[in-house]
């Protein structure tokens, strides 16, 4: 499977290295959307296919929150694996996500770390 996936930080940066890890630890990636704000990624939720979104929590214009909760509300985006990227990790409200299934991963992480929790995800669908 070569899943599409959707980045949302708003460190270019950080984006880079979550697709660069990912593909230099050898997972093959299908498109990759970039958003650096909460309302690009709603924008590209409703416009493209993704299998897995990458959310960091601190955006410029919204909560990265708020970007799960529109994609568990649509029925449309229900296959959407979710992954936090944040280092406030000991929030309350995350913990319920984690409950639901979306993973957590704390910021700072290596490539490795990524990697292998990634193709848990993955190999869950298949």
């Amino acid at each position: 499977m070569r899943p599409d996936i959707l980045l949302v930080d708003d460190s270019t940066a950080m984006r880079l290295f979550i697709k660069k890890a990912l593909s230099t630890q050898g997972m093959e990636i299908g498109k990759c959307f970039q958003a650096g704000k909460g309302q690009e990624a709603l924008e590209l939720l409703g416009q493209e296919h993704v299998d897995i979104a990458f959310i960091d929590l601190n955006l410029p214009d919204i909560y990265g929150l708020e970007i799960i909760e529109f994609i568990r509300r649509q029925p449309k985006l229900q296959h959407v694996k979710i992954v936090i990227i944040t280092s406030e990790a000991h929030q309350p409200r995350l913990q319920d996500f984690v409950e639901q299934g979306i993973l957590l991963i704390q910021k700072p992480f290596t490539a490795e770390e990524l990697y292998k929790q990634i193709t848990e995800i993955v190999r869950e669908d298949q």
